[in-house]
């Protein structure tokens, strides 16, 4: 039976596959293909690099989402060394792109951190802190809300780094667009650290994980060894009601299809299978 906390999740594509496909000029050209492409599939909703979105035409992409189903834009990405000082003084621009999201329909800019961030002292992770305040106060003047996506890195040391990101930010400043893969390749049960973050988890990626002579190695949702179960009924436990979005990362830990539409699809039926709740 459904677990009374449980619910239909919205599912969403991350569009990088076509990223790294087309290259960043032919993708922006493309976007509009790109999203009719993903909604052909069945995905509700897409996520892509903030670089590649048209902030200047908002009427534009209104008119590429009503070709495409009317896919929503559930979130851009970017991302930074964020205790790097040019990296803070960077973030007036980035607030006045901020500022434009709203006006393509989305409300939400995932904030990836450098692999640099591994062994920074506290010094440093403090500045980090305060850069991501100011980010996050400033995006939610314009009802944008931040959301940190992990890798692996962020997870090292009993997750040391996000840690200090839960502890030294408020949950109207930052929130957690976790990577459920990443998790998985960073060491952590996923069900666990549902369980740990949950209350700070508004987004979420999806992917699967299979271990191949002793490598962790990542494929297509329900492909891989990842106790999807235990995951549902984790988000069922800390009643998590955001949207799940596939994303395939066409990088040397990559083993799943190699063709964004092939993945896509994988991906969409994975998730119908493992993700709907019970």
């Amino acid at each position: 039976m459904k677990h009374q906390s449980e619910r239909a999740w919205r599912f969403g594509c991350q569009a990088r596959p076509w990223l790294q496909t087309l290259g960043q000029d032919e993708f922006t050209r493309q976007l509009p293909k790109v999203m009719r492409q993903i909604a052909s599939v069945g995905f509700e909703g897409f996520e892509t690099a903030l670089a590649c979105l048209p902030l200047d035409d908002p009427a534009s992409f209104a008119a590429w989402r009503a070709g495409a189903n009317g896919i929503e834009l559930v979130a851009a990405h970017t991302g930074g060394a964020w205790w790097e000082p040019d990296t803070a003084a960077s973030v007036p621009d980035l607030l006045e792109q901020v500022s434009r999201l709203p006006d393509l329909g989305c409300h939400r800019l995932m904030v990836s951190i450098g692999r640099g961030v591994i062994g920074i002292d506290d010094q440093a992770l403090e500045k980090m802190m305060v850069t991501l305040r100011t980010l996050g106060m400033g995006a939610a003047q314009y009802g944008v809300d931040i959301a940190i996506h992990n890798h692996d890195h962020e997870l090292a040391d009993d997750a040391r780094v996000l840690r200090a990101i839960v502890g030294g930010t408020s949950g109207g400043e930052i929130r957690l667009g976790a990577d459920l893969g990443w998790v998985a390749h960073g060491g952590w049960d996923p069900a666990v650290f549902i369980d740990t973050f949950g209350d700070r988890l508004s987004y979420l990626h999806v992917r699967d994980v299979r271990e191949i002579d002793g490598r962790a190695r990542f494929v297509e949702v329900g492909s891989g060894d990842m106790d999807w179960p235990a995951i549902r009924a984790a988000l069922g436990r800390v009643s998590y009601t955001g949207w799940l979005v596939a994303e395939s990362e066409f990088t040397d830990t990559w083993i799943g299809f190699s063709d964004p539409m092939q993945t896509a699809e994988a991906q969409v039926a994975g998730m119908r299978e493992r993700l709907r709740p019970a």
